[in-house]
């Protein structure tokens, strides 16, 4: 009886690794999407600023 209580303590914290594992790395995808977003949203406002020096001389080929 005293392995078997071993034993299923034993699995529940192997399990209770597990869970926070999973968290730890979903947790870590998201902060690296929510990072990619924000580099890409800069760049892009990067690009418009650059953009917007030179959209004055656009339309005056008429």
């Amino acid at each position: 009886m005293e392995n078997a209580s071993k034993a299923l303590v034993i699995a529940a914290s192997i399990l209770i690794g597990l869970i926070l594992l999973a968290i730890f790395f979903y947790e870590l995808s998201y902060v690296s999407s929510t990072t990619k977003e924000i580099n890409a949203n800069m760049k892009r406002k990067e690009i418009l600023e650059f953009n917007t020096q030179f959209e004055a001389y656009a339309d005056t080929r008429s």
